[in-house]
Order: C-alpha cells, then sequence, then structure tokens
C-alpha cells in the first residue's frame, strides 16, 4: 500500500479538517501524480469550488515531478497524522 492510499481510510470529518488545514497549491502537487481513486475521494469531500481551483492548478503545474508529488504526499500525511492526534492541524 503506497502511504498516500491511507487516505481513503478516512471518515469525511477527518477529510474536511485535512483540505482545510492544507494550501490548495499544496494538494494540487499532492494530487497531480496521485491515483484515480485517491484524486476522487480528494474531490468527492471538498466544496465544488475548492475542487475547480485544484483541477486548474494541476494543468498549471507542469514543471512538478513525480519526486514533488511524493514529497508532498508525505507532508499531507504528516498533517492528516496531527490532525488525529491534536485534533488541529499544526502546520
Amino acid at each position: 500500500m503506497k502511504v498516500f492510499s491511507a487516505i481513503l481510510l478516512e471518515g469525511t470529518k477527518t477529510m474536511f479538517s485535512l483540505i482545510e488545514c492544507v494550501p490548495m497549491t499544496d494538494l494540487a502537487i499532492a494530487l497531480k501524480f496521485a491515483e484515480d481513486d485517491i484524486k476522487t475521494y480528494f474531490y468527492d469531500n471538498m466544496p465544488t469550488h475548492k475542487k475547480k481551483i485544484i483541477i486548474d492548478l494541476i494543468k498549471e503545474l507542469d514543471q512538478i515531478t513525480i519526486d514533488d508529488s511524493i514529497k508532498m504526499q508525505h507532508e499531507i500525511i504528516a498533517s492528516l497524522n496531527d490532525i488525529k492526534k491534536e485534533g488541529m492541524c499544526l502546520n
């Protein structure tokens, strides 16, 4: 299981907190090379206007590499762990 796949195990409340905590550019970088099921899970748990912004940002991020995306995925998982442990985002 890839690290970012752990996102699929989270409930709506936790996902909402995570999406509110992480900057949209960081989400776009992480999702650029994420699997479709993970992208869909994020999109299903965010407001429509944020989803549109994220999708547009992904298209604009031509210079982002797979390694950049994976690094950001790990940072988002760290934020998720903070939310689960502390009840809030620490970043």
